[in-house]
């Protein structure tokens, strides 16, 4: 399933939307691994936003899900200036990493 609009963008893996007016909110679903394509779309759809850019994300990762190291790298090297971000951790092995 897919379903896409000017502030709402929804897969199999993940939901990105636009809350509040200017925070990005990424939910990853349960028991995925997140890869570089992922990164992309996630990338893709920010870029997509009208002006002003929303100035903080939230990024909320499901249960058991993981991200692979090539995924980490590229989201760290394509990240925006951002003011703050902010991480939702549900699994401990998550918040080990962080």
């Amino acid at each position: 399933m897919s379903y896409k609009s000017a502030d709402i963008l929804i897969n199999e893996k993940l939901k990105l939307e636009v809350v509040e007016g200017n925070i990005y909110y990424i939910r990853y679903a349960d028991n995925i691994t997140i890869e570089v394509e992922d990164i992309k779309i996630v990338k893709s759809f920010f870029d997509s936003l009208p002006e002003p850019k929303p100035l903080f994300t939230v990024s909320e990762f499901g249960v058991y899900s993981s991200i692979t190291p090539e995924a980490r790298t590229y989201a760290a090297d394509i990240s925006p200036n951002l003011l703050k971000s902010a991480y939702v951790i549900k699994g401990l092995a998550q918040r080990l990493l962080v």
